[in-house]
């Protein structure tokens, strides 16, 4: 990889970086006042019907003029002696289970247990209700409502985007069976590449699709390297092998992870989308916020996709030594897919999976959100890489 396009990938990285975690804060501070929100309006005046209840209930403690907590604790106590002396009055009783009572051992035995529940719960709820009354005001309590909510929020962020991530690859392999139940060269071929590039051999999969397609999801020991029946009936072998090296290189690079890490706050922040009202205008400027949000956040993605898939081009024409193949391959592919035999729905799904970025390309998109540069500059480019090596295999020979 020459020194100009490791310097154009760390500054794709830098960019990338700084719009995508803008972007996560931003997801995630909203998501993280909407819980506090919703726990301190949904859920918060459940402390507040607790402490009533308790303070206002009728409680042995008021009687006693003593602590509620200790009434609380001597409730525990009688339940836990009903427990373990009920062997000893069952032989009394005329039954030898406690409820429903049948004569007066198990009716007093009842009416203990259920005084002694009352009291637990009146008592603990007014004990806990006086504790935080005396270390926290009613705007400090207020503050630790919110606080709460705001940090479930944000786990509810995080776990999200980690669902996302799995959903994607659960998607993009669900229909997916082991290579060599459709040709045995495949995982071959990709072990041999795996070597060559230093990375765990993934597993192959394939999938059902008539469109072509190649994809990578995971990394390390866990990747699995993805590619459609639609693609190896268009490709012919030296072709194959370039697109499966282009592959290789992306494990090389870590691109999945990268990737699939930058898209899914991009894929949650699409579940923001709310219903618009015909009449309410705070629908529509809550749409265009997110619209806008989720643009920036694109643009972000597609400006480090585009670096990885530059990388991953000079990486197959490494792995292989034939740029032309790859940039044959690439040929053939972009006029496979000018012309989708599919339902629109079901294309937009394999597009997505393809490049584990749904609804971001596909190629009407203006440039700056495209994911990949364009196939006609990237088969320029391995031309020009044909014609070095072309070059450099000529001195070597006249030398």
């Amino acid at each position: 990889m020459d020194v100009r396009l490791r310097l154009s990938l760390v500054v794709r990285m830098a960019v990338a970086t700084v719009i995508v975690a803008s972007l996560s804060f931003w997801v995630a501070l909203f998501t993280g006042v909407l819980g506090s929100a919703l726990l301190l309006g949904v859920v918060g005046w459940i402390p507040s019907k607790v402490a009533t209840f308790a303070l206002e209930a009728p409680r042995l403690s008021a009687v006693l003029g003593i602590h509620p907590g200790i009434v609380a604790v001597a409730a525990l106590a009688a339940l836990w002696l009903v427990y373990v002396g009920w062997q000893r009055v069952a032989p009394r009783a005329r039954d030898d289970y406690l409820f429903p009572p049948s004569d007066l051992p198990q009716w007093l035995l009842v009416l203990v247990c259920l005084g002694a529940l009352y009291s637990l719960l009146v008592e603990a709820a007014a004990a806990i209700t006086l504790a935080v009354l005396a270390v926290l005001s009613p705007f400090s309590l207020g503050i630790l409502v919110l606080a709460i909510g705001f940090l479930l929020g944000i786990y509810g962020f995080v776990s999200g985007v980690k669902k996302t991530i799995r959903r994607l690859q659960e998607r993009s392999i669900s229909e997916a069976v082991p290579a060599d139940e459709v040709d045995d060269r495949l995982p071959e071929v990709v072990a041999r590449l795996a070597r060559q590039g230093s990375v765990p051999a993934p597993a192959v999969q394939v999938t059902p699709r008539d469109r072509p397609e190649a994809f990578t999801i995971g990394s390390g020991s866990s990747a699995i390297l993805v590619v459609s029946e639609g693609l190896l009936d268009v490709l012919p072998d030296d072709e194959l092998e370039a697109v499966l090296a282009h592959e290789v290189s992306h494990l090389a690079n870590g691109d999945s992870r990268v990737m699939a890490t930058a898209i899914a706050p991009i894929v949650y922040a699409e579940g923001l989308y709310i219903d618009e009202h015909p009449d309410d205008p705070g629908d529509v400027v809550f749409n265009l916020f997110v619209r806008m949000a989720l643009r920036y956040g694109e643009f972000g993605v597609a400006f480090l996709s585009r670096g990885r898939e530059w990388a991953a081009d000079a990486g197959a024409a490494e792995l292989t030594g034939n740029p032309a193949a790859l940039a044959s391959a690439l040929a053939r592919l972009d006029d496979e897919h000018g012309v989708p035999q599919e339902d629109p729905r079901e294309w937009s799904e394999a597009y997505a999976a393809l490049d584990i970025v749904p609804t971001l390309d596909p190629d009407g998109r203006a440039f700056p959100f495209r994911t990949h540069p364009s196939t006609q500059d990237r088969i320029e480019r391995l031309q020009r890489l044909a014609t070095e090596l072309e070059s450099k295999g000529s001195a070597a020979t006249n030398s």
